[in-house]
């Protein structure tokens, strides 16, 4: 399986394991004014599995702990 969207960040905890959120979007219908809309959502990996996802910036706690990667390019 392609690991889907893009890094929003990662570490290597306390315990070793390694702790990786990653950002997912769909595009929709909606249904009523037959609008395109897109959703977001953040994937939560532990040492490669998925343990945990949902709606992007529901999860204060897991975004507190999870620091963000900014690549620069030159």
């Amino acid at each position: 399986m392609d690991t889907p969207g893009v890094a929003r960040g990662s570490i290597i905890n306390k315990f070793g394991q390694s702790i990786e959120v990653r950002e997912y979007k769909t595009k929709d219908w909606l249904a009523t004014s037959w609008q395109e809309y897109e959703r977001t959502y953040w994937l939560y990996f532990c040492d490669g599995k998925l343990v945990q996802w949902g709606r992007a910036g529901d999860w204060a706690e897991a975004k507190r702990m999870i620091y963000d990667i900014n690549f620069k390019t030159s």
